[in-house]
């Protein structure tokens, strides 16, 4: 089961399974680090035993990163999620039972008639960025391998003149908004593990392009286990490391309370 064949993440919209383990945690794992056959028991009800395969062979280095890796999985969740995927939703059912939520209709916008005018909109708007009740939340996870560009999809030169990166089109234009209001224009920007480090240097590198220092939040997408798309297990990247993958932008919500 090392990874390499078909995975499936468990479900983006779902929290996250997984974190890097910090050095305490990991010194914490070693002193608490089972014996094989606890572990096993821990895991067969699960159908995921498989993960010990190679146990024998790992150091105790590699014996507490797995272990930590493990006791951080919901399995009982995880394997929910996976049953759930693959059964059969009653889709008039839940249609039946949904509610229509608030809406306007443009034609009344425009007329000033429905719950507010654009007028009306507008000001509370422009109250709330004088107050500094506004920030910006930029979803920054992903590579630009599709677009031909092996480095963060933040970094492409996307301006056709200006050659200006996706990031600093962003941060100017948060910049020039609370310039305009006099009031703090956080943005929270989510990156992944393969992008953070990347994209922490290049703002770094440009001064933040005018930001305040305080006003940039970098935060790192959370990873969930993947696990094979037939079975249900759990997948391998190492003999002694889950295979991960990012956990979608449902792990928006709770990665900054996580980092």
């Amino acid at each position: 089961f090392l990874a390499g064949g078909r995975e499936q993440g468990a479900g983006s919209e779902n929290r996250g399974f997984l974190n890097a383990a910090s050095s305490r945690d990991m010194n914490q794992a070693r002193h608490l680090l089972p014996d094989r056959e606890t572990l096993f028991a821990h895991l067969k009800p699960h159908g995921q035993h498989h993960l010990l395969r190679f146990w024998d062979e790992l150091d105790e280095a590699g014996r507490v990163r797995l272990h930590q890796q493990i006791r951080e999985i919901d399995l009982a969740h995880l394997n929910s999620l996976f049953r759930g995927a693959h059964e059969s939703q009653d889709w008039a059912a839940l249609a039946r039972r949904a509610t229509p939520p608030p809406a306007m209709r443009l034609a009344e916008r425009l007329q000033g008639g429905g719950r507010f005018s654009a007028a009306e909109a507008r000001a509370r708007g422009e109250l709330a960025l004088a107050a500094g009740e506004v920030g910006v939340l930029l979803v920054a996870g992903g590579q630009g391998s599709r677009l031909g560009f092996e480095h963060p999809k933040g970094l492409f030169p996307i301006g056709p003149v200006s050659g200006a990166s996706l990031l600093q089109i962003h941060l100017e234009k948060a910049r020039a908004v609370a310039q305009r209001y006099g009031a703090p224009m956080p943005v929270y920007i989510m990156t992944s593990p393969v992008t953070h480090d990347e994209q922490v240097a290049f703002l770094a590198a440009n001064d933040r392009f005018g930001c305040d220092v305080d006003d940039i939040v970098l935060f790192c997408q959370g990873t969930m286990p993947a696990v094979d798309a037939e079975t249900g297990k759990l997948l391998l990247a190492e003999k002694d490391a889950l295979f991960l993958s990012p956990n979608g932008h449902g792990g928006t919500v709770a990665a900054p309370a996580d980092g």
